[in-house]
């Protein structure tokens, strides 16, 4: 055995188990007015920032072509991705999509979402029947001597998070995790190096609202929403100005390119841009928007004062497409008396940016990126069947591929171990006699296992549940796979607009890919009346040893 093959079969085989973690991070940001994708690649020496792409989808005025034009960005930006092998997390920007900071005694997660749905009415401002609420973990506090919990809860719209969904599901994406975009800067700010002595905020300006988070340490303390966003400058720039040189008046397009190439003008500057418009007509026309911006930050900040006895904030960072304004750093920086400054995201990270940088820089990039990195314990919007469903589909390999897995594991990582010691003589025997032994030993294990199957009459769980998973269509989760008596039930949800022809999709794909018999036994809408639930029976003869 030549050293090359064990060192490159060893990692192959590695990246096959899918316990260990996908070898492809992405994270999918959603907003109003554009999609944002972001790929994070492992390698040997740590994780590379490989992809970043941005499709726009225009506002939400167009309601009848949205949806078609978020399906067709979705399309693009996902082809030839890999997605079976990747771990997708998507952040989208909802307007009843809320964050909240919350401290409370400490209790477990069930009793505190119970808590929040009996007493929604202090933490927010509207009914949360019809919303999933997830909460993230919670950090332990100390108020006048009394342990408590600080936590963030995120809530969603139940209508809002089916129609992503769906769209998802069209475009061959099923999502691992759906977070709130305050979630995943939360993450981003938890993945750097960056520790707060004081506090630290971060504005993420969107295209209809911003999100400012404020840390202090390592730990998020304070979250809000603001009611100013992109697309109230650029609106601003497209309205009627008179003057000595004429009439003035921009599209969005032409606002947009304002906004990044003349941006927020110095004071006292007045230089013309066209022959009816200077630059100090647009510091006029940007006045309004950058004046509530100002506002709503310095009373988020006051607020935050009040709590901690007058702490101020050290600095801001700046995030998401409405940091790009030209000027607004500095505008921010000197109305607030706070160091304000463009966000770059790979500050304090260790990610290799393998990539070259897009044309409007990284900083649009944030929640995307925080969303690629956001794994295990987290807030997780995705309704309660689906993550029950993904909780499953981990351990769809059973107890006997697990210890199989576990066993080859074991030898392979020794085998490889007693390769690097010694020179290539004594590594050659040693592997040799290892393999040799290893031999022995599958074969007594496989006999074991052929003749435990052979008692037990249990097909081949390796083979059944990876042709399974390779056959269920988008739109399609299972929530539940039983087996008894030769006869396999599934019971999953549609979430596909055309149940019948994704469910028929299911049936016949599994009776082609070897289950005999396969019938529908039950199928019936959920309460939202949105999605269906259904149950399926199918023979495993053809999966059984000696069948």
């Amino acid at each position: 055995m030549k050293q090359t093959g064990m060192k490159s079969f060893l990692p192959d085989f590695l990246n096959r188990l899918p316990w260990l973690g996908k070898k492809t991070l992405i994270g999918l940001d959603i907003g109003s007015s554009s999609i944002r994708i972001l790929e994070v690649a492992r390698r040997d020496h740590g994780l590379a920032l490989v992809r970043a792409e941005t499709r726009e989808i225009g506002g939400r005025d167009n309601s009848g072509q949205r949806e078609e034009k978020i399906l067709s960005a979705l399309k693009e930006l996902v082809k030839g991705t890999a997605l079976d092998r990747s771990r997708v997390v998507v952040s989208f920007h909802h307007p009843e999509m809320e964050m909240r900071m919350m401290t409370l005694p400490p209790m477990t997660k069930r009793k505190l979402i119970q808590r929040i749905r009996r007493e929604s009415k202090p933490y927010f401002s509207f009914p949360i029947e019809d919303y999933y609420l997830d909460p993230g973990p919670p950090a332990p506090v100390w108020e006048g001597g009394v342990r408590k919990m600080r936590v963030a809860v995120a809530v969603a719209p139940k209508k809002a998070v089916s129609e992503i969904l769906q769209l998802l599901a069209k475009a061959g994406v099923r999502p691992d995790a759906l977070v709130p975009p305050p979630s995943a800067l939360q993450k981003l700010f938890e993945m750097s190096e960056t520790k707060a002595e004081k506090a630290i905020g971060y504005l993420d300006i969107g295209a209809e609202h911003s999100d400012l988070l404020i840390f202090k340490g390592r730990d998020l303390v304070f979250c809000r929403k603001l009611p100013v966003a992109g697309l109230h400058f650029t609106r601003e720039m497209t309205g009627v100005l008179m003057s000595d040189a004429g009439k003035a008046q921009l599209t969005l397009e032409e606002a947009e390119k304002l906004k990044r190439q003349i941006g927020i003008p110095g004071a006292g500057e007045s230089v013309k841009v066209t022959e009816t418009l200077s630059t100090s007509q647009i510091a006029s026309m940007l006045r309004g928007p950058l004046e509530t911006l100002v506002s709503e930050m310095d009373r988020s900040f006051r607020f935050y004062g009040e709590l901690t006895g007058g702490e101020a904030a050290e600095r801001v960072y700046l995030f998401g497409g409405g940091a790009l304004l030209k000027g607004l750093a500095p505008a921010l920086t000197q109305s607030l008396s706070v160091e304000v400054r463009l966000g770059d995201q790979l500050d304090g990270l260790k990610i290799q940016p393998q990539l070259v940088a897009p044309e409007e820089g990284l900083a649009p990039f944030a929640v995307s990126l925080g969303a690629a990195l956001t794994e295990g314990k987290g807030i997780n919007l995705l309704p309660p069947e689906i993550k029950e469903a993904a909780k499953q589909s981990l351990r769809r390999g059973g107890l006997e591929s697990a210890v199989l897995s576990a066993v080859l594991l074991f030898v392979f990582a020794y085998a490889g171990m007693k390769i690097e010691l010694g020179n290539f003589q004594k590594r050659t025997a040693v592997a040799r006699l290892e393999m040799s032994g290893l031999a022995t030993e599958l074969s007594e294990l496989k006999t074991q296992i052929q003749a435990h199957n052979l008692i037990a009459r249990e097909p081949y769980w390796d083979d059944v549940l990876q042709e399974i998973s390779r056959l269920i269509p988008g739109g399609i989760y299972l929530t539940e796979m039983a087996w008894s008596g030769g006869k396999m039930v599934l019971k999953g949800i549609i979430v596909s607009k055309e149940k019948q022809a994704a469910l028929s999709e299911f049936i016949s794909g599994l009776e082609q890919g070897g289950l005999n018999r396969v019938k529908l036994v039950t199928t019936k809408e959920r309460e939202d009346k949105v999605t269906s639930e259904f149950e399926l029976e199918a023979l495993l003869d053809s999966f059984s040893d000696g069948a």
